[in-house]
């Protein structure tokens, strides 16, 4: 994710130790590695699938069972973050749950990102209303007990500040520009503009009478 592809090699930078645990219930799996500082390793597949049966529960609603499965995988993974200060995780994937619900998880902080119930609740599909529901029930029920909420977007931090009832801190994604050289001394008129493809993760802008998506 840009966001972390950013943030991860100033705080190394900074002398702090940073552990990168990538994946969710819907990822490929490959080889661990340390780049500049930062420990990057995979959620082990394996792990994710010998916890589903733990969530038949929710077999009724097998996408639902697989996040959960995959969201106790990381946890595990992680040994509950044992000797570790701080854990952040995103919203998307329910990956936040075990990590709060667990008195003994260290601080988390969770970074609102775009959650599968927003994403459902957005751009809804026919059936999938009872996975929706309980997803945005669970994410709503539970982000509120986080320790610090965070959000790169201004106009999602205000939704989600309305949907929890507390404070959620709008911090603009680490990002250092590139110095690109001119290439091209003449004018044109075109131009790249760039944005997201789910509109409403970030504010609506328009730039000389055409509507752009994007921060």
């Amino acid at each position: 994710m840009t966001f972390y592809r950013h943030l991860f090699p100033e705080l190394a930078r900074l002398g702090h130790k940073v552990h990168a645990l990538v994946g969710s219930a819907v990822s490929p799996m490959f080889q661990n590695y340390s780049a500049n500082g930062i420990d990057v390793e995979f959620l082990d597949l394996d792990i994710i699938k010998a916890n589903v049966n733990k969530f038949d529960a929710f077999a009724a609603v097998p996408e639902l069972q697989w996040h959960l499965a995959a969201a106790w995988a990381g946890y595990e993974q992680a040994e509950g973050g044992a000797g570790y200060d701080l854990v952040e995780t995103t919203d998307w994937g329910l990956l936040f749950v075990p990590w709060i619900i667990n008195a003994k998880s260290p601080p988390i902080v969770v970074q609102l990102h775009g959650s599968i119930g927003q994403i459902d609740f957005n751009d809804p599909q026919v059936g999938n209303e009872l996975y929706g529901d309980h997803v945005r029930l669970l994410e709503v029920g539970l982000l509120s007990h986080a320790e610090e909420l965070q959000s790169g977007s201004m106009s999602n931090a205000q939704l989600w500040e309305k949907l929890t009832g507390r404070g959620v801190t709008y911090i603009p994604p680490a990002w250092s520009p590139l110095n690109v050289a001119r290439t091209c001394s003449s004018k044109s008129s075109r131009g790249l503009i760039v944005g997201r493809i789910q509109y409403w993760k970030g504010p609506y802008r328009t730039l000389r009478g055409t509507s752009t998506f994007g921060e």
